[in-house]
């Protein structure tokens, strides 16, 4: 009876903490599930935007990781229409995460792209941790236009 009684109690108090929203534990779970959803939408919209200037500009996209993003940013005609406003940092113009941190670029081969976010830690956690790592074909739109075209 003794045992029946404490889980009752630990189920009440657990019911309250999470109903009340105590210590702001509900918020802070919500808060992180929502900030991966987020940064993850952001991804696939930055790597369809990277996918779609890749099969239609012809100018000389830099290879190196780290100034592909500055570049598209600043040279593509189609990159405006994917990636919001409120997704750039207004000091860097880098494009960010959820949690404020610019997305890093990592050419892994000629057709695979990484792009990575640092997670709610905010830390480089070698692609390991709570990272959040998306995996693309720049030129999949491009792959899927010559097979379209055939």
């Amino acid at each position: 009876m003794y045992l029946i009684c404490i889980v009752i109690s630990c189920f009440v108090i657990w019911q309250a903490i999470y109903f009340f929203d105590i210590g702001g534990l509900r918020s802070s779970l919500y808060s992180r599930t929502h900030n991966i959803a987020r940064t993850q939408h952001r991804m696939k919209s930055l790597a369809t935007a990277i996918q779609v200037d890749f099969s239609e500009i012809e100018a000389d996209i830099p290879k190196n990781d780290n100034e592909l993003l500055l570049w598209l940013s600043s040279h593509s005609k189609n990159f405006r229409d994917y990636i919001n406003e409120d997704w750039y940092d207004t000091i860097t113009g880098n494009i960010v995460d959820n949690w404020g941190n610019p997305f890093m670029l990592e050419i892994a081969s000629a057709n695979e792209y990484v792009l990575i976010s640092f997670g709610p830690n905010k830390k480089y956690d070698e692609k390991q941790g709570d990272d959040i790592v998306y995996r693309f074909n720049p030129y999949s739109i491009v792959n899927e236009k010559q097979n379209t075209d055939h």
